[in-house]
């Protein structure tokens, strides 16, 4: 395996950031051939971080180019606000005439675009959120580890006390990580399992 390098997001690594997103948005798996659109997954879960909150994206990268990332926010009210705001209108333009494919693994995501994004009631404990991808060349180093630990302690540094994210159930290998993680269940939406971490609790 190449030499990797774990460094903070620069702008040119956008179009990687969506690529890996596409390409890891089947739960771990490419979904380019059941996408509705090629950047809808991105567009919601990877590039609007990049674009508000740089400071906050941590790029895994070997000699080939970005293989891995996570992405995220310190206070997710917050970012609430500004996707409601700023973000979700041009996705809902951007999007408005994209029929979902009968095999599409993203239709779900079409359908969210109609309702605003509001911060879920485990907030107050857990007030960051991240989401990490990591191509298949990039896992198995411990790696995933890495990212998750530095971009906590990221958090930290900001003054989060805690952090969550979502896992779909159809993912046991994420779930199975994040459990590793130190990162309990505390909520549990249809088809998806909610985890959450006290910053002080972290393993590893």
């Amino acid at each position: 395996m190449p030499p990797l390098d774990l460094r903070p997001f620069q702008a040119a690594d956008l179009p990687a950031l969506s690529r890996i997103c596409l390409e890891t948005g089947d739960n771990g798996h490419d979904a380019t051939p059941r996408a509705s659109h090629p950047e809808l997954l991105s567009d919601y879960f990877a590039v609007p971080y990049a674009v508000r909150q740089p400071e906050a994206c941590l790029v895994l990268a070997d000699a080939v180019g970005p293989c891995g990332y996570v992405v995220g926010t310190f206070d997710t009210i917050a970012w609430c606000g500004w996707f409601n705001r700023e973000w979700l209108p041009g996705l809902r333009a951007k999007y408005r005439s994209v029929e979902p494919r009968s095999d599409a693994c993203d239709a779900w995501l079409l359908a969210w675009l109609a309702q605003d994004a509001e911060p879920p009631p485990h907030t107050a404990a857990f007030p960051a959120h991240l989401h990490i991808d990591l191509l298949p060349r990039a896992q198995g180093g411990g790696w995933g580890r890495k990212l998750f630990s530095g971009w906590c302690d990221l958090a930290a540094t900001h003054g989060a006390t805690g952090v969550h994210l979502g896992v779909s159930r159809r993912n046991p290998r994420a779930v199975a990580f994040y459990e590793r993680m130190g990162m309990t269940r505390i909520a549990e939406p249809e088809g998806a399992w909610i985890y959450g971490l006290r910053l002080g609790n972290r393993v590893g």
